[in-house]
C-alpha cells in the first residue's frame, strides 16, 4: 500500500480537529490581539503567519510590544505543531529581538519544527520578517501531551 506525502491541506485540517476539540476556548480566541491573522502551511509542514500590526499592539511608538509578539510567537508554534497531529503544551520559549518590528507593514512569522526526540519533546523556530530581513527569532520547547484527539 503506497503512502503518499502530506499536502498543505493535511497539515490544516489536522490543526482545525484539533484546534476544535481541545484549544476552542484558547484566550486568543475569546479576545484576540490581532483579528486578522492568515495562516498557511507549506507542503513540507512549515507553517507561514502573517499579520498587520497597527497602532493598538504598540510599546514603543511605532513598534510593536516585543510581549504581544512572545505571545503570538507560542501561539503559531502550537498551530503548526497542531497541524503534525501533535497537542502541546510550552516547555520553553527563548525570544532574540535583533530588530523591532514596525506597526503598519507586514510581518511574516515562519515556523518549523527541528527536531522531536522520544522524551516526547518537540524543538521549534520561529523566524519574523519585515521587508525580507529577520527582525526576532523565537525558538522553544514543547512538551507532548497525551489527550483522547
Amino acid at each position: 500500500m503506497e503512502t503518499r506525502e502530506k499536502t498543505s491541506g493535511d497539515y490544516h485540517r489536522e490543526h482545525d480537529r484539533l484546534h476544535g476539540a481541545h484549544h476552542s476556548n484558547c484566550l486568543f480566541l475569546r479576545t484576540p490581539p490581532v483579528r486578522e491573522i492568515s495562516d498557511t502551511f507549506t507542503n513540507e509542514g512549515s507553517l507561514i503567519t502573517k499579520i498587520v500590526f497597527n497602532e493598538s499592539h504598540q510599546g514603543y511608538d511605532g513598534k510593536v510590544h516585543g510581549g504581544l509578539i512572545s505571545a503570538i510567537t507560542d501561539s503559531v508554534m502550537v498551530r503548526c505543531l497542531m497541524g503534525h497531529g501533535i497537542l502541546s503544551y510550552t516547555a520553553e520559549l527563548k525570544m532574540r529581538y535583533k530588530l523591532p518590528v514596525e506597526i503598519n507593514k507586514e510581518t511574516i512569522f515562519v515556523t518549523t519544527i527541528l527536531s522531536s526526540g522520544r522524551d516526547r519533546l518537540y524543538s521549534l523556530e520561529t523566524k519574523i520578517y519585515q521587508d525580507n530581513e529577520i527582525k526576532i527569532t523565537g525558538k522553544s520547547r514543547f512538551y507532548r501531551y497525551n489527550a483522547k484527539a
